[in-house]
């Protein structure tokens, strides 16, 4: 129930699941040039943004499934973010945004 309500107001989410009072969510992604997570490392996306990185693709690889902390995210990445559903609309949000700016 919780990931049919939550695909409803929260795009790309292809999971979610309650642990205590908070809605956890599980969000595909598109990592964009210019966008709150190019250059990251997965583990800056854990440390500073709380965020775990369930899947990481960059094609034309297969995605892989919980990848290393060293692996630095780059435009056209794909990927599956994990966390409360909240903060990942604010960072959806964000990187939309990112989007709109590169195109002007």
């Amino acid at each position: 129930a919780p990931t049919s309500a939550t695909s409803a107001v929260a795009p790309a989410i292809v999971s979610s699941f309650i642990v205590g009072r908070n809605l956890i969510a599980m969000q595909r992604w598109l990592v964009r040039r210019g966008g709150p997570l190019e250059g990251m490392s997965v583990g800056d996306v854990t440390a500073a943004l709380g965020f775990g990185v369930v899947e990481h693709q960059r094609p034309p690889h297969e995605p892989r499934l919980f990848p290393t902390h060293d692996t630095v995210l780059q435009p056209g990445d794909g990927l599956i973010l994990q966390g409360p559903l909240d903060e990942l609309t604010d960072l959806w949000q964000e990187n939309v945004k990112s989007a709109a700016g590169t195109k002007a």
